[in-house]
């Protein structure tokens, strides 16, 4: 998934509950796209288990 904000603190804020929520790669560093608005962070979520690894409810 890909957090879209304002800020680099906003951004990965919003990254990290997600990542909290289910098994993830933890968001990344923070970057901006020359020419587009806001702060871009990146995390590879498997909602299909917990995260610890266990397969979600």
């Amino acid at each position: 998934m890909e957090v879209v904000a304002d800020d680099e603190e906003t951004a990965s804020a919003a990254a990290q509950a997600v990542c909290a929520l289910w098994w993830s790669s933890g968001p990344s560093q923070p970057w901006r796209v020359p020419g587009e608005p806001g702060v871009r962070v990146r995390a590879y979520v498997d909602i299909r288990r917990a995260p610890d690894g266990t397969p979600a409810t």
